[in-house]
């Protein structure tokens, strides 16, 4: 059962994730170019891949595997990963 102070924990640990992800995205925009990172790099049965969605679905799964408390655990569901088997940290 998630109390009021463990759910208040996930909530600060998600926020950490977004700071992640976030300064993960800007650092390559200020790495490539503008046009780098809205090229098409694959094109799935779900989706259409971009550079930018690699750099944030890499920081994603990065920041998840790294950071996530294992004793709650929690399943990915983001567009493109369809293909994939389920994400489960």
């Amino acid at each position: 059962m998630i109390t009021s102070a463990s759910f208040d924990h996930l909530r600060v640990t998600l926020l950490a994730a977004h700071d992640f992800i976030r300064d993960a995205v800007l650092k390559a925009r200020n790495d490539s170019s503008n046009d780098a990172l809205s090229a098409v790099v694959e094109v799935t049965a779900a989706d259409t891949i971009y550079a930018i969605d690699k750099i944030s679905e890499e920081a994603i799964t990065r920041w998840f595997a790294e950071n996530w408390p294992k004793d709650e655990p929690v399943e990915l569901v983001m567009e493109g990963l369809d293909d994939r088997a389920p994400l489960t940290f």
